[in-house]
């Protein structure tokens, strides 16, 4: 499996409140926002199932709690150079739908569970698409071999023919001429 495409990660400091995360998450359309330090480093994630269950269903105010009361600390990371199959594994060890991908130490994007079934669907759909066009143009040669050696069975068969009629015309000939000759020579059948 080839490296992920990723985009930018959405990221706020710890001090963001839902609100704010709520926010970034409908501007950006995503689904998570990655809690970083002054650095850039991870120190955790904010998902939108999170907000509902930290937040919204416990009645808080969403302007007043910080994502450091809401975050998961346990943030799972990978590099961004990692295969999709790498970050998959990765994400059903740790049951996880999205990987922080750190270069360096700093955050450099998101990779989601969606994000790669898309990335693979797109890999599969173009080597699908080289299949068919590699069936398309072994079909091609195919037919195009098969009309040659069916010209070539013609033309061998042609040629038998001409042969024995060749063959034919020769003895008929022969015979006429010797019967020319005969009745030249006063021979009379």
């Amino acid at each position: 499996m080839s490296a992920l495409h990723h985009g930018e990660a959405v990221s706020l400091g710890p001090d963001a409140t839902a609100w704010e995360i709520a926010d970034a998450m409908d501007v950006n359309g995503v689904g998570s926002v990655v809690i970083v330090d002054a650095d850039r480093r991870p120190v955790g994630i904010v998902t939108d199932r999170d907000l509902v269950r930290r937040v919204v269903a416990k009645g808080l105010d969403e302007t007043k709690v910080p994502a450091s009361e809401l975050m998961s600390r346990d943030v799972v990371t990978g590099d961004p150079n990692e295969t999709s199959g790498e970050l998959l594994d990765r994400m059903r060890a740790r049951g996880v739908r999205r990987i922080a991908l750190v270069d360096d130490g700093k955050l450099a994007g998101v990779a989601s569970f969606d994000d790669i079934l898309f990335g693979l669907a797109t890999e599969l759909w173009h080597a699908a698409d080289s299949v068919r066009v590699e069936l398309r143009e072994t079909a091609r040669k195919t037919a195009h071999r098969r009309r040659r050696e069916a010209r070539d069975e013609l033309l061998d068969d042609v040629r038998s023919y001409l042969s024995e009629l060749e063959g034919s015309v020769r003895t008929r000939c022969g015979q006429h001429v010797r019967g020319c000759f005969g009745w030249l020579s006063g021979e009379r059948s």
